[in-house]
């Protein structure tokens, strides 16, 4: 049976857009997450693959899953810093640039992260949880006289855990 464009277009929906999403991260301001996140990511999974040699042939099996990446989201700096503030305040909690003392307790610093893909009328068509999260990474502001357009900031977050929510 040959393959026609009426059918693909029957059977495709319209796709989910890539600019279409949403981040809330609840330690830090709702300015922060519903307007100043520039770009992100859904963050990847993966289970290590376990090859096993028998009489020369390989058999692979599923072994455990990966240590998660870092997450990276991409903020618009605004006047205020909304966002920025809070985030180099969440890294002076964990760890004292002067002291390098730090809150002992993971619980006090580890939060929680969720990421929305949106459909076309701004409903949630994909929603994932990351928990244990905490900034490890704030990256650097270009500034300079020749610079033109919004400052931009990337942050990198660890976590432990990505599940799905629906």
């Amino acid at each position: 049976m040959p393959f026609t464009i009426e059918e693909f277009k029957a059977n495709f929906i319209g796709g989910a857009r890539a600019n279409k999403y949403e981040i809330q991260i609840p330690y830090l301001p709702d300015k922060m997450n519903k307007f100043l996140v520039q770009s992100t990511s859904i963050p990847p999974t993966e289970i290590n693959a376990l090859p096993v040699k028998y009489m020369g042939a390989t058999a692979v099996f599923a072994g455990d899953r990966t240590e998660p990446p870092t997450w990276n989201v991409t903020i618009l700096l605004d006047e205020d810093y909304a966002g920025m503030n809070e985030l180099e305040q969440w890294q002076e909690l964990i760890r004292q640039v002067n002291s390098g003392i730090g809150v002992g307790q993971h619980t006090t610093y580890k939060k929680e992260a969720y990421v929305s893909q949106l459909g076309q009328d701004g409903s949630v068509i994909a929603e994932y949880k990351l928990e244990g999260l905490f900034p490890v990474s704030i990256g650097e502001v270009t500034l300079g006289a020749t610079e033109d357009g919004i400052s931009q900031v990337q942050v990198g977050f660890r976590f432990d855990v990505r599940r799905k929510l629906s």
